[in-house]
Order: structure tokens, then C-alpha cells, then sequence
């Protein structure tokens, strides 16, 4: 972070934090986002061709629902939070 800070102001680093919020993160999470994204599409598609196909009661859909895949930044928080933010407790 040192060599960093001397060869790039606090002006720039700010500019690329706003690019990040505006346009996505750059580097690997950038790719592991649009993977996710690709995924999540693709499982849409088949959910959406199932339904297209099977649509009576007698016989249901055979491709369950797509799910959110959770992304890199989301590996490690606790699943049970509040709307606040805060972990819930039992």
C-alpha cells in the first residue's frame, strides 16, 4: 500500500473507487461477478423452458427455481442478519 500511495494520490485512488461503484470492481471479482451473473442467467433460462413445457398441475416443473449464487465479498457474513445489519440471535 505504500509504493501505492506514492505514486498515486488520494484524488485518483478516489476516482477509482467512484469508477469501481459505477462500473463494477476491477480484476478477479470483476470476473467472478459476471461468471455469477452468467450462471444465474442460465439457470433462469432452464427454469423458464421447464415451465414452458410442463405447465399443467398433472406435471410440474422439473427445474427447480434458479437460486442466487453468493458472491466472494458475501462467502464469509452471517446468514441470519436483521434489516439493520446486525447478526440475529435465537
Amino acid at each position: 500500500m505504500g509504493e501505492l500511495l506514492t505514486r498515486i494520490d488520494a484524488r485518483e485512488l478516489t476516482e477509482w473507487q467512484a469508477y469501481e461503484l459505477v462500473y463494477g470492481p476491477l480484476g478477479p471479482a470483476y470476473e467472478r461477478e459476471m461468471l455469477a451473473l452468467a450462471v444465474e442467467g442460465e439457470q433462469r433460462t432452464h427454469h423458464l423452458m421447464g415451465a414452458a413445457h410442463f405447465t399443467d398441475d398433472k406435471h410440474p416443473n422439473p427445474i427447480d427455481p434458479p437460486e442466487r449464487i453468493a458472491r466472494p465479498s458475501e462467502w464469509f457474513t452471517h446468514r441470519n442478519q436483521d434489516d439493520d445489519g446486525e447478526a440475529g440471535g435465537g
